[in-house]
């Protein structure tokens, strides 16, 4: 089996009424690296499965009684230019005010094989078990808490109707880093709307 490794960003993308705040706690997935090292190693591309990425958010949407995500072009476009940018710099960070929800997955495996859409949102949901139903968030500092649910939220945010999702990779020591940058429109996680927006499965 191949070693794989997974990394998220310990908060995913806040937005408020006013956009999305410049406050951000990142997991660095790897050291900055000098640029000669970045020039030796090999980048590329991976086409997203759009179907099977629709397929893995609105099967976990419709759980909670979300409406089906449809996939979104410019969204794609958006993300495919920051995932490439995650694969250059070598670690992961949130874009700055972007104006749509977003959400970051890397991870790292032997083999040629790159991560998937799936993969990404499969994880995402895997922060499900922390949201605080009974004491949804209100404040930054409740979305901010220990256990980190953003992700998840932004996956089954009733309120979002579009999606676009890029993958980058970089080859590694022998290894594969992936990159997956998911944007979504109108973006998630806003304070004072959780109630409305997050349910239980099966309500």
């Amino acid at each position: 089996m191949n070693n794989f490794v997974v990394g998220l960003l310990l908060c995913a993308f806040l937005g408020v009424s006013y956009g999305a705040p410049g406050y951000f706690r990142t997991f660095r997935a790897r050291a900055y690296l000098p640029w000669t090292r970045y020039q030796q190693q090999k980048r590329a591309t991976v086409a997203v499965n759009i179907p099977a990425c629709l397929k893995a958010h609105n099967d976990l949407r419709a759980r909670h009684g979300s409406p089906p995500l449809v996939w979104d072009a410019t969204l794609a476009a958006h993300a495919q230019k920051w995932a490439d940018h995650l694969a250059q710099i070598g670690h992961m960070e949130h874009a700055h005010g972007p104006g749509e929800g977003e959400n970051l997955f890397w991870s790292e495996r032997g083999g040629k094989d790159a991560g998937t859409c799936e993969d990404a949102v499969k994880a995402w949901y895997g922060e499900e078990p922390d949201y605080p139903y009974n004491h949804p968030p209100h404040t930054m500092k409740d979305f901010f808490a220990p256990k980190q649910f953003g992700h998840y939220t932004q996956v089954v945010w009733k309120g979002t109707k579009k999606v676009g999702v890029a993958i980058a990779t970089k080859e590694n020591n022998g290894m594969i880093d992936t990159y997956i940058v998911a944007r979504y429109s109108p973006q998630g996680n806003l304070l004072g709307a959780f109630e409305n927006n997050v349910a239980k499965a099966g309500k």
